[in-house]
């Protein structure tokens, strides 16, 4: 069930993330997971460009931060969706079976994009598919904050 925090409904932070890059602090594991992303951002320029960071140009450049967005976006609407469960609670009491509003369409085109954004870098096709095999806890440790 989606617990209310001053009569809202919990927020994922999804929206924080992609209007400021940042993770809301209210999240419970938010610094690790902004950690992450800050690291993750570097390996993966680091991976591009090798010991020559000064080599990756703008339109790369905003390949890797499309990713990084991205990533944020799964891991966040993922870490939601463990807490709070993954069918909508509020279509439940009406009679309706849905998905949380965080898993809709867009989850699926962020990990569309993901994938498409990491093949333009370069990057071959099992690197890829290993942002995505690992699990939500191998990444983060999500009880520390």
């Amino acid at each position: 069930m989606s617990k209310k925090i001053q009569g809202r409904p919990a927020e994922h932070g999804v929206y924080s993330w992609i209007s400021s890059g940042k993770i809301t602090p209210s999240i419970q594991g938010s610094r690790r997971l902004q950690r992450y992303l800050e690291d993750y951002e570097r390996a993966l320029i680091r991976e591009i460009t090798g010991d020559n960071p000064g080599t990756l140009t703008p339109s790369r450049e905003l390949l890797v931060k499309s990713v990084v967005e991205g990533y944020g976006v799964l891991l966040l609407s993922m870490m939601y969706v463990k807490k709070h469960g993954i069918l909508d609670p509020e279509k439940i009491k009406k009679g309706i079976v849905s998905l949380q509003p965080v898993l809709s369409t867009s989850m699926i085109a962020y990990m569309n994009s993901i994938r498409q954004n990491l093949s333009a870098l370069g990057l071959p096709a099992d690197r890829i598919d290993e942002a995505f095999d690992r699990p939500l806890q191998e990444k983060m440790n999500h009880r520390s904050g």
